[in-house]
């Protein structure tokens, strides 16, 4: 029962939450099954608000493509097989709580950008806001949002999201 709570009340149903003991008192026979399917039918639900959440952050990134850490070659060269470990103790949540900034500089060619896009994406899975974009595209969509009127609207997007990515 406790299980079936927990899930109710991260699917903010406090109030059925609360009713549920008195409503399951009313068929003490059936009760066992009951729980068992609430709580069959609040993990759907929350797995497919979680996928809802995962997607929407994902398109609101606005990567170009999709890139895992998992799809990263960091054996292609010495200086990316270098900094795998410190760049694997990125992945946690707390990474935005904490208020860190990250740089990855390198010459060209070395997955600075895979692992940027990597890194955002595992932040959009933990259903974080990201917002991917070029330098050129930000400075475009910012002059243009002076130019319009809607410079303040333009810098939320910039400065809303828990990790912004400029490539």
């Amino acid at each position: 029962m406790e299980n079936l709570k927990t899930l109710l009340d991260e699917l903010k149903l406090r109030s059925f939450s609360q009713s549920i003991e008195d409503i399951l008192d009313r068929y003490p026979g059936s009760r066992k099954e009951f729980i068992e399917i609430l709580e069959c039918l609040c993990a759907s639900e929350i797995a497919d608000r979680r996928k809802k959440t995962i997607t929407y952050r994902t398109e609101q990134a606005k990567f170009s493509q999709i890139q895992t850490v998992d799809t990263f070659d960091f054996k292609y060269n010495a200086s990316t097989l270098k900094l795998k470990n410190r760049y694997l103790k990125l992945y946690t949540p707390e990474l935005i709580t904490q208020g860190l900034s990250v740089l990855f500089v390198g010459a060209s060619g070395l997955g600075k950008t895979h692992l940027a896009r990597a890194l955002g994406y595992f932040l959009c899975q933990n259903r974080l806001r990201v917002r991917f974009t070029t330098l050129e595209g930000m400075s475009l969509d910012l002059k243009t949002a002076d130019f319009t009127g809607t410079l303040r609207k333009a810098m939320l997007a910039y400065t809303q999201p828990a990790l912004l990515i400029i490539d």
